[in-house]
């Protein structure tokens, strides 16, 4: 490869790598201010910050991953993952019937990108010492995908498909978005 394409790949890497740590620092800043409001228990604030964690968990998993002996050292999930069921469960509980008619494809994105999250997470796991207990097995967003695409009437990919495409959707995660 000439020197100089070696030089043009670098200076885009550098700058896609720039811009990801810099939305990723202007999301992180939004889910603190969404965390401070005083309205952070209103629908729409808890759906915003459902929205920020899984926005800073795609663009993660979309730009670093670094896996050795098969973990992501860059798997920011495990932290993301359990505040995220928090938002929603809270989401669902204080929600009026139009507030989630409203938000009904977001929340499907949400379980859809979590719930990839937790299946990669529960499969990926390296063998454990013995004298370490196992992680709990927590399938809330798988379970929670699948009732949203029934309330959805998702039935076939391709219409599963359609309503993910709204949103952040990346080919290259595993699983891949087919297999849902």
């Amino acid at each position: 490869m000439p020197e100089s394409l070696n030089w043009e790949a670098e200076l885009i890497y550098r700058y896609i790598l720039t811009s990801s740590q810099q939305n990723q620092a202007t999301l992180l800043d939004l889910y603190v201010k969404l965390s401070k409001d005083n309205h952070r228990h209103s629908t729409p604030c808890l759906v915003n910050t459902a929205l920020c964690l899984t926005l800073m968990v795609c663009l993660q998993k979309s730009i670093w991953e670094a896996d050795r002996n098969g973990v992501d050292v860059c798997d920011s999930s495990q932290t993301i993952l359990p505040k995220l069921e928090e938002v929603l469960r809270l989401s669902l509980e204080t929600s009026t019937l139009q507030e989630l008619d409203y938000y009904k494809e977001t929340h499907f994105w949400i379980y859809f990108v979590a719930a990839q999250l937790e299946w990669k997470t529960s499969h990926n796991r390296p063998a454990q010492p013995v004298k370490l207990q196992p992680q709990k097995q927590n399938a809330w967003f798988s379970t929670m995908l699948a009732e949203q695409a029934r309330f959805l009437e998702l039935w076939k990919w391709s219409d599963a498909q359609e309503t993910l495409d709204l949103f952040v959707i990346n080919e290259f995660w595993e699983p891949h978005p087919r297999l849902w």
